[in-house]
């Protein structure tokens, strides 16, 4: 179960980028390059694909209604 605990700093990022299916540390460099700051790395795995899917969608629910609130 995906608990929203809504414990955002109030300085934090107001933007949030989700990247996935990518193998190559190269990428990383290459936001670097152009400046893009990364704050966090993680890797989200699930035994089946289709766990991995429903946390994703979960995932873009809670922004989809981050976005619908700052609005």
């Amino acid at each position: 179960m995906f608990e929203n605990l809504d414990d955002e700093p109030s300085d934090g990022p107001n933007q949030y980028v989700f990247l996935s299916g990518f193998y190559s540390a190269g990428l990383l460099n290459s936001f670097d390059t152009v400046g893009a700051r990364i704050d966090t790395v993680t890797n989200v795995s699930c035994d089946r694909l289709d766990d991995t899917k429903r946390l994703f969608n979960e995932m873009m629910q809670r922004d989809r209604q981050e976005q619908t609130l700052k609005a």
